[in-house]
């Protein structure tokens, strides 16, 4: 039988739950808690010997976290039954803030990757906390549309979610309106929505290009790449991986350089990439997964002084070893979303003779313990004007 015990959360994990020392000298990863919280749990799974941390479920807050708040979303919540899209919306926000801030630094300073050199910025807030969203995936199982509940393959029907823009928020009840019978083998089906689309583009299993989610962090992250760029003495060339529709493609074909070498895999990102023909850019078409596709890349790929890398939550996987490839290579301008595989990737970066000199968290999606990551690194001494600080951009 599972044993409860009562204890203080210390801290949040990697994936956002809150993290207990239990007084049977193990530590507990508990759903639902917040840093601060005096909470009563149940032990759902004790670490194994060569593991550092168990499972338990909140059953009890006795005494709430000063920086703990009631969601304003009626359907938040990490039990099954519960929408688990949202599960920091139980913190305020200047608390979401320190705790991913925190995050990245403690990440960091494990990891040995920061030096004297580098500029370790403060994160940069999401001007809008809620209404934000441009973008989501619902779920449908032929009678149920909805969000998926924490851990679980548990569809919650919900008719509309506070942290969309009122575009796809539209989007959203429209579709949750229709009674979808997929005509598909699939238990679970998925529904892309996005501000760019209209009712008659809502479909079952067709995947829309990837967008950035918060368009106000978005234009941050782009004035911030143009102003990065714009410090680069050699702008001969530039590779671009992870390209996408061209979102950074077009702030950097305004940014002197002669030519645009970018980089996706095969599906509506490249085509939507190409059908915009944007001037210097040359798109490329490969499994950036696939070391052996680097033989896709033209030659003069390989000439580039400057590499502006985008990768999903994976990281840069079999990508990353094209930079011992590029001879002229000084400059990586690596936006991550995800602190983890960023930190594994930096590891291999700085063996090619890279230093970081720069990186600045950036809150892209509020409620959540996602994190975005501007950074620069570089293999050749520069002044630290060419490390772009925050307070040198105005919203």
């Amino acid at each position: 039988m599972s044993k409860s015990f009562t204890s203080q959360v210390e801290y949040l994990s990697g994936k956002g739950d809150g993290v207990v020392v239990c007084e049977d000298g193990h530590t507990y990863f508990v759903p639902g808690s917040w840093p601060g919280d005096v909470i009563v749990f149940r032990v759902d799974q004790t670490p194994n010997e060569n593991e550092k941390f168990g499972y338990a479920s909140l059953e009890e807050i006795i005494t709430p976290s000063p920086e703990r708040v009631i969601p304003k979303c009626k359907y938040q919540g990490h039990e099954v039954g519960k929408c688990g899209g949202c599960p920091w919306m139980i913190g305020n926000y200047s608390s979401q803030l320190k705790h991913k801030e925190y995050r990245v630094k403690y990440l960091l300073e494990k990891s040995q990757l920061v030096t004297g050199a580098t500029s370790l910025d403060q994160i940069v807030p999401s001007p809008k906390k809620y209404g934000y969203r441009n973008r989501c995936q619902i779920k449908c199982d032929g009678e149920i549309v909805g969000f998926v509940s924490a851990k679980s393959n548990k569809i919650v029907q919900i008719d509309e979610c506070i942290v969309l823009n009122e575009k796809t928020s539209n989007l959203l009840m429209n579709a949750t309106a229709k009674a979808w019978q997929a005509k598909t083998t699939h238990a679970v089906n998925y529904i892309d929505l996005d501000e760019t689309m209209n009712d008659s583009e809502i479909f079952l299993n067709k995947k829309r290009a990837f967008a950035q989610g918060n368009n106000d962090q978005n234009e941050f992250m782009k004035t911030w790449i143009k102003n990065a760029l714009s410090k680069i003495e050699n702008k001969t060339s530039i590779l671009e991986l992870f390209a996408g529709s061209g979102n950074f493609t077009e702030v950097i074909s305004k940014c002197s350089f002669e030519t645009i070498f970018a980089a996706e895999a095969n599906g509506p990102g490249i085509k939507k990439l190409i059908q915009k023909n944007i001037p210097k850019v040359k798109p490329i078409a490969m499994d950036l997964y696939r070391k052996t596709n680097f033989n896709n890349l033209p030659p003069k790929a390989f000439e580039v002084s400057t590499l502006l890398v985008d990768p999903p939550r994976d990281g840069l996987g079999a990508s990353k070893n094209i930079i011992p490839l590029l001879s002229k290579l000084n400059t990586i301008v690596y936006i991550s979303c995800n602190p983890e595989t960023f930190v594994k990737d930096l590891r291999f970066i700085k063996t090619q003779g890279f230093t970081l000199k720069y990186i600045a968290p950036i809150d892209m999606f509020p409620h959540t313990h996602h994190v975005e990551l501007l950074s620069i690194l570089t293999n050749v001494q520069i002044s630290p004007n060419n490390c772009l600080a925050r307070q040198e951009i105005q919203r």
